[in-house]
């Protein structure tokens, strides 16, 4: 095979490759917002998973909503146990990310924004229009603000509004917990698996979406409260880059002494979310919920925690 036909098929394979890549991100353009039967359907669906939509109100019988921001839904409202916030991924609200929330409702009162799609979605192409396309999220810029943090720091300060409050980003919104510190009473975060920016998933693996200074201000707030940081991730994880992981960790750790608890856990294995069950890894979402579950309430209920 003469190297003019070698370059034509490396060629033909690479654009492929980039063809197939583009498929997967979500190739077109941004989507339109769910309509009120697709709510209506969502909410349903939310319903048979044992959530109820979030009241605009305590008397209220319509659904609260932040701007783009269309449904909350909750589970185990009104328990004297602290509210954590669960931040979907980019498929969408899928399974899950449902049965997880569900999961952390034994032990909080949790709430899950629909940010974009509907419940039980789980479609990474389709998320990435509705997400990035539709520019809910910078999500191929580096030191960036995401459009839909004002919306979520708006819903975060009325869940927590009176009380000490946990929030956890994975994937797509790994790292907005740390935006949201500047939200009244958020004392304890997960960053798991902080994802974009997207486009820079190349060798080495180092860009991330919150800059140096905002991480700072974050945890300057952090500090303050004396707040919980836990971040975990797959060793393997090529989606979630080990050199961001460790860029942002660094940022975070020199602040160690002054929060109530600070780690993190790259989880040995090469798949991606760390509190979703994999069939893969059937353990590791289990003993990763389990240990989310004790750092939130180093914090949150210290007491619970020690025992």
């Amino acid at each position: 095979m003469s190297g003019r036909t070698i370059a034509g098929c490396v060629l033909i394979i690479v654009v492929g490759t980039i063809a197939a890549a583009a498929c997967a991100l979500g190739l077109g353009g941004p989507l339109p917002a769910a309509t009120p039967d697709e709510l209506r359907d969502s909410d349903q669906q939310m319903k048979t998973a044992g959530f109820e939509v979030m009241p605009a109100g305590a008397d209220s019988s319509l659904p609260a909503t932040f701007n783009r921001i269309h449904r909350v839904y909750v589970i185990g409202r009104g328990r004297n146990v602290p509210r954590v916030i669960l931040l979907h991924e980019l498929p969408g609200l899928r399974d899950g990310d449902i049965q997880l929330g569900a999961a952390l409702g034994e032990s909080f009162e949790v709430y899950l924004p629909l940010m974009f799609g509907t419940a039980r979605q789980d479609d990474s192409g389709l998320g990435n229009r509705q997400a990035c396309k539709s520019e809910l999220f910078k999500c191929n810029d580096r030191n960036t603000h995401h459009p839909i943090v004002e919306d979520l720091l708006t819903m975060t300060n009325q869940i927590c509004r009176d009380a000490d409050c946990g929030v956890i980003g994975m994937c797509l919104t790994g790292s907005v917990p740390l935006f949201l510190m500047h939200a009244d009473h958020v004392a304890a975060v997960v960053l798991a698996q902080p994802t974009l920016p997207v486009v820079w998933h190349i060798w080495p693996f180092a860009g991330l979406d919150i800059s140096e200074e905002d991480t700072a201000a974050a945890m300057k707030i952090a500090e303050a409260r004396k707040a919980s940081v836990y971040m975990l991730r797959y060793r393997g994880d090529w989606i979630s880059g080990h050199s961001a992981f460790n860029r942002l960790r660094d940022r975070i750790a020199p602040s160690r002494d002054k929060l109530s608890f600070f780690d993190s856990t790259e989880v040995k294995g090469g798949s991606h979310s760390t509190l979703v069950h994999d069939s893969k890894y059937p353990d590791v979402a289990h003993q990763q919920v389990a240990a989310v579950v004790k750092a939130l309430n180093l914090r949150l209920r210290p007491s619970v925690a020690s025992n």
